[in-house]
């Protein structure tokens, strides 16, 4: 998962507790009201990986 820091985005280590369609609920080291990536995550996670995308 990516949560949003000042500098930009992290990646987070979490578990899948259970996923139902688009809801899932997952278990991890966040506190309440911290904003996670819901859309253009392959975009943060290229970044992640130090990957521009266009080869």
């Amino acid at each position: 998962m990516f949560v949003r820091t000042e500098k930009g985005f992290v990646a987070q280590l979490v578990n899948v507790i259970s996923s139902a369609g688009q809801s899932v609920q997952v278990t991890g080291n966040l506190r309440a009201g911290q904003q996670v990536a819901t859309g253009s995550v392959i975009a943060l996670k290229a970044a992640w990986l130090g990957k521009s995308g266009s080869n």
